[in-house]
């Protein structure tokens, strides 16, 4: 083969080369696409509130409230026959209120009102062996009609059994309360009346 043709060859060989890479001979193109990332769940937080802290409320009984049932220190309230009179033995000038005078109950006391009405109670419980006497309650209105209550079994005056005396009483610290029958013993008519008593002492 003379030189000539030999370089022909050679080129034709070039060009073949040439186009082979031309047309895509330097590889193929990854094309697949990178797998979906994992899916994310969302968690919802859930927060739950503290109890609300309780409350309890105490209430306090008023200091003495175990040994008084009704009404303030030094006061009594006496009902005769449907009228009741109150009395304060602050308010009289020999006055004294004694929830234990021997294991007694001994209670001398002017009217609250003001007026010249006036009230002895002494009451002893059963038992009691420091008295002799009975229990007795004396409420003297010195009104105009000159009313003398009197509720005392051993009060005299021509006194008959059972209408005039303590009927019951309960003493509860400091406070007595009970029913009475009453006579008045001065008015002379033996006018009688059912009632009934409180007093409290300090």
């Amino acid at each position: 083969m003379s030189r000539t043709e030999t370089g022909k060859l050679a080129g034709v060989t070039l060009s073949i080369a040439l186009l082979v890479a031309s047309c895509g001979g330097g590889g193929t193109e990854d094309t697949t696409a990178a797998p979906d990332a994992p899916a994310t769940t969302a968690t919802a937080e859930t927060t739950t509130a503290a109890p609300a802290e309780s409350t309890t409320t105490t209430t306090s009984a008023p200091e003495g409230a175990g040994n008084q049932s009704s009404g303030a220190a030094n006061l009594a309230t006496v009902t005769i026959d449907g009228q009741e009179y109150q009395f304060d033995a602050e308010m009289s000038i020999v006055g004294r209120c004694d929830a234990d005078f021997f294991g007694a109950f001994w209670m001398i006391a002017a009217a609250a009102d003001g007026s010249d009405a006036s009230l002895e109670m002494f009451i002893v419980p059963e038992g009691n062996t420091n008295h002799d006497e009975t229990s007795r309650l004396n409420v003297n209105l010195k009104d105009a009609e000159g009313r003398d209550w009197n509720a005392d079994a051993d009060g005299g005056q021509g006194v008959t059994a059972g209408t005039s005396q303590i009927d019951s009483f309960t003493i509860d610290g400091t406070t007595v309360t009970g029913t009475a029958s009453f006579v008045d013993i001065y008015a002379g008519d033996g006018a009688t009346a059912q009632g009934t008593f409180t007093a409290t002492c300090p």
